[in-house]
């Protein structure tokens, strides 16, 4: 007897998960990327300009992006649901916890300019900002899946972020010196976007033509 299958078109294969990833932050001053500058014509990612560098080991979590959304809704005497709804808020946010200790991670979390520190190494001394500089900057996320060997990209940009919850620093014997964040996405005029995102690589474009 026929069944839903023999209408459906489901294919297992663009099932994706993020296996492992990193994330990437710039000063707001550093030019932006383009697709031209993440990928070559074979879609393989390409290597980042120095300005853009890595916060470092993230914990198992990954990154998470929560895009939180409110409506305004007309409700009408004859009618039991909204006989009108508008969007009114859509928020773009990501959220990681961090684990190592480096100039790159402190400076984000800290919300202190990323020279301030020096390099890993030297000694290293800074202050809790009297008032919070709300220190607006480029993120990147970079995650990779595979297919058939191929690596598959998921990437999202964040033009212009800005630090806006942290979790506790946690310091025991068991666990790694953790710090998370969240930074909320804001629109950058020179784009005209809060959140740009591509999927590319050369797994992605093998499975153009089907499994």
């Amino acid at each position: 007897m026929p069944g839903v299958e023999t209408i459906s078109n489901w294919r297992n294969e663009l099932i994706l998960k993020a296996l492992y990833g990193s994330v990437f932050v710039a000063e707001e001053d550093v030019p932006l990327l383009d697709t031209a500058a993440l990928f070559d014509a074979e879609g393989e990612i390409q290597p980042l300009p120095v300005d853009w560098q890595d916060v470092g080991y993230i914990n198992t979590d990954g990154a998470s992006f929560p895009r939180e959304t409110e409506n305004s809704d007309i409700n009408s005497w004859q009618s039991t649901e909204p006989t009108r709804s508008d969007l009114t808020t859509d928020t773009s946010s990501a959220s990681w916890v961090m684990q190592e200790t480096n100039p790159i991670s402190l400076g984000v979390y800290e919300d202190i300019p990323f020279d301030e520190l020096g390099l890993v190494g030297e000694s290293w001394t800074w202050d809790k900002p009297a008032n919070p500089l709300g220190l607006y900057r480029r993120y990147l996320f970079v995650a990779q899946d595979n297919y058939q060997g191929l690596p598959i990209y998921i990437v999202k940009m964040f033009p212009r972020g800005k630090v806006t919850e942290r979790e506790d620093e946690t310091q025991n014997r068991e666990n790694a010196i953790e710090r998370g964040v969240t930074v909320t996405a804001y629109r950058d005029s020179s784009i005209g976007t809060s959140v740009r995102a591509w999927v590319d690589g050369p797994g992605w474009r093998a499975l153009a033509s089907g499994s």
